[in-house]
């Protein structure tokens, strides 16, 4: 009873197109993955809500929302954004570690999902739901935090990314790139040596905490931005720190803003430099004894 539910399932996603430029999604987990989701979503909430999605952008696009810029996840072909004009969802706000998220959930027909009564941003809804959000996690598909500064309504309602959900497997943009447009592109990703790699906007992870916490212990970079989120602080904080080594002598930092080899390498030796300098107090002065 079961494959055949999920054969007829398949059956209408055959039917129902994708509204995605090609291709829709970097090959392996992430177009695997989100076949699936398509599928399970569907069989739960009895419509195709991801029919309609934006996937995969062109690698000289340029976001116009701030922070986005060129680095987009779109670029590397392991997200996708639904279609915030369907009428079929509602969000609930969730706050987890100090950070704004939201939970979507899919209103559906009676013969789909279950009664529940949610608190959404247009007051309190008892219907029956699916939760998005879970479904999406299950398959590998994370959602991402609001930028700073979200609104409501207005110019700042687009930094709430509620739509936004990636599957990176990990790796940095500029693994996930060399990946999608490398000379073997069917082949297992590999990830670049950490002496080799380059982070900027929208990479997330350890990496990213512990350059931030060389920027502020720098003083370059407020402590409260230590986050393990490359955002609009962390790219100010660079762009300073290369200012100021226009000063050197030798191979002058070029002010981009990107965490790069050199720009970390120099980090790395401001640091050491800090910490190494002798104590101010006591010295040139003699201990009294006893």
């Amino acid at each position: 009873m079961a494959q055949s539910f999920r054969n007829r399932t398949l059956a209408k996603l055959e039917r129902v197109s994708v509204d995605a430029p090609l291709p829709y999604l970097r090959s392996g987990r992430p177009v695997i993955q989100f076949s699936k989701l398509r599928a399970e979503v569907l069989s739960l909430a009895g419509f195709d809500f991801l029919a309609k999605v934006e996937l995969i952008r062109p690698r000289n696009f340029i976001s116009p929302i701030p922070g986005i810029a060129h680095r987009s996840r779109h670029i590397c072909g392991d997200c996708f954004d639904f279609d915030i004009t369907s009428d079929r969802y509602v969000l609930v706000q969730e706050l987890l570690d100090g950070k704004q998220y939201w939970r979507v959930f899919l209103r559906t027909s009676r013969d789909y999902g279950r009664w529940m009564e949610l608190e959404t941003e247009s007051g309190q809804q008892r219907d029956r739901f699916v939760d998005f959000t879970d479904v999406a996690k299950k398959a590998g598909f994370i959602r991402i935090p609001a930028w700073r500064g979200w609104s409501h309504e207005g110019a700042k309602a687009k930094l709430r990314e509620f739509w936004h959900y990636e599957l990176s497997d990990n790796l940095t943009w500029d693994e996930a790139i060399s990946f999608l447009y490398g000379r073997q592109p069917h082949a297992r990703p590999f990830r670049l040596a950490f002496n080799d790699r380059t982070f900027g906007l929208n990479d997330r992870g350890a990496e990213i905490r512990n350059i931030q916490i060389q920027l502020a212990t720098l003083k370059h970079l407020p402590p409260t931005e230590v986050d393990g989120v490359f955002g609009i602080p962390t790219l100010k904080a660079v762009k300073q720190f290369q200012r100021t080594q226009q000063f050197q002598r030798t191979h002058r930092l070029e002010i981009t803003g990107l965490a790069d080899p050199e720009t970390r390498r120099r980090l790395s030796l401001e640091i050491l430099a800090a910490v190494s300098l002798p104590h101010p107090t006591r010295s040139g002065t003699k201990r009294r004894t006893a």
